[in-house]
């Protein structure tokens, strides 16, 4: 099992997914395109992600057989403003994702000009 999330703009969502069991936990806290685990990876659990007015955009649970591992992918609907910042005035979209079977956890961050 494990656990994906987001915080964006104040907004929390999670959600719960099983994703198989991994033996030795190779690809923790690496980038899933560079090591090759995105390409064919899927998508266990996804829900839109929204304030009161507007739908920001997507959080994702992604899962790779291959690698057996398991990350969160958010795409915002619009690139990042400044954020991050006092003048800004709010922080940056961050996801998080968590393994259920020892509580570790990591995270990412969509920086200004960026969508995902």
């Amino acid at each position: 099992m494990a656990r994906a999330g987001v915080v964006v703009g104040g907004i929390s969502l999670a959600m719960v997914a099983a994703t198989g069991v991994s033996n030795a936990y190779t690809y923790d806290g690496s980038d899933p395109s560079s090591t090759g685990c995105a390409s064919g990876a899927t998508t266990v659990e996804s829900a839109t992600v929204k304030n009161s007015k507007v739908t920001l955009g997507t959080i994702e649970l992604r899962y790779s057989v291959a690698c057996h591992t398991a990350w969160a992918r958010m795409t915002l609907n619009q690139t990042a403003g400044a954020c991050g910042n006092s003048s800004a005035g709010y922080d940056c979209a961050h996801g998080f994702i968590t393994r259920n079977n020892d509580g570790r956890s990591y995270s990412c961050t969509i920086y200004q000009g960026q969508t995902q």
